[in-house]
């Protein structure tokens, strides 16, 4: 049950956090780029610079693993973004940094930590 949010958090600073939820979204669109980027000539993250025409038969499943393990990776990462994407939107209506389950506000420690989180420590636990 969420209770009811007094609005704007005083004690947040809320251009710093927009800034730190732009670096992070930043720094995982470049992690999507370099699985991309490694997608792209053959290889993956766990095995760079691997060529399929390279390759023994034997280990295109391998392969065909270490690529669903990026493709899974991948879409771990636009989950984050995502959640980015909502951070912002509750720092520009003012009910960042209000625990989604109970109302509380999160801890300046954890949002600096993970500036997108939802929930307080307890609540997420």
């Amino acid at each position: 049950m969420s209770a009811v949010r007094p609005g704007a958090r005083a004690d947040l600073d809320p251009a710093r956090f927009l800034a730190l939820l732009e670096q992070e979204q930043i720094r995982l669109q470049d992690e999507i780029r370099a699985l991309r980027a490694q997608d792209s000539v053959g290889g993956s993250v766990a095995s760079p610079g691997r060529r399929e025409l390279d390759e023994h038969p034997g280990d295109q499943p391998t392969d065909l693993f270490l690529r669903e393990q990026d493709a899974a990776l991948e879409e771990s990462i636009r989950g984050e973004l995502h959640e980015i994407e909502q951070a912002v939107h509750r720092v520009n209506d003012g009910t960042f940094g209000y625990c989604a389950r109970c109302g509380k506000p999160i801890p300046v420690e954890r949002l600096e930590y993970r500036p997108f989180a939802v929930c307080c420590v307890p609540c997420a636990s």
